[in-house]
């Protein structure tokens, strides 16, 4: 019973930071952006959503939660887990390329920028994919015919989504 008792002292002390935030001009979408992740430090939970408040400042933030939230649709639809492996023989489309590789130029980065809590430097890296992402979704069809390149471009999605986990769901902003 102590471990639910702990949980919901837990989940009280985040609902009260709620209304903490708000007096901090902190918004609700912003607070559910962070809640959705968990994070069990308070501490952290408090540079997560302050870093993600000025993030939501920021002009790229509205085109990037938008394009992060077609992300998650995608692959929330789906019946079974994406195999994560990526294959870029299967790539036949520039546009599926560019956002691999971009991609694969920030992963080090927003690793090491989360790892020192920079929330904020970690969101604005991953910004810089917001022309690639759009890109990819005005040229690639991302359910084609082919279930290898189909299951490839999945994983591509995934690939990308679990690079925004370490922060906060963006997909709520917005």
């Amino acid at each position: 019973a102590l471990d639910s008792a702990a949980e919901d002292v837990f989940e009280f002390m985040l609902e009260r930071f709620r209304f903490w935030f708000e007096e901090e001009n902190i918004s609700a979408e912003v607070y559910l952006a962070v809640h959705a992740l968990k994070p069990r430090v308070p501490l952290d939970f408090v540079r997560r959503a302050r870093a993600v408040a000025l993030f939501a400042a920021e002009d790229e933030s509205a085109a990037l939660s938008a394009g992060y939230k077609r992300v998650v649709n995608i692959l929330n639809k789906l019946e079974e887990p994406v195999k994560v492996s990526i294959d870029t023989e299967l790539m036949t489309e520039s546009a599926e390329l560019a956002l691999y590789k971009a991609l694969g130029g920030l992963e080090h980065k927003v690793a090491r920028l989360i790892q020192d809590a920079d929330y904020h430097g970690a969101l604005m890296a991953l910004a810089t994919l917001r022309a690639p992402i759009d890109r990819f979704f005005d040229e690639v069809r991302v359910m084609a015919d082919d279930p290898a390149v189909k299951n490839n471009r999945l994983a591509l999605l995934s690939h990308l989504r679990a690079q925004f986990v370490g922060i906060a769901d963006i997909s709520r902003l917005g």
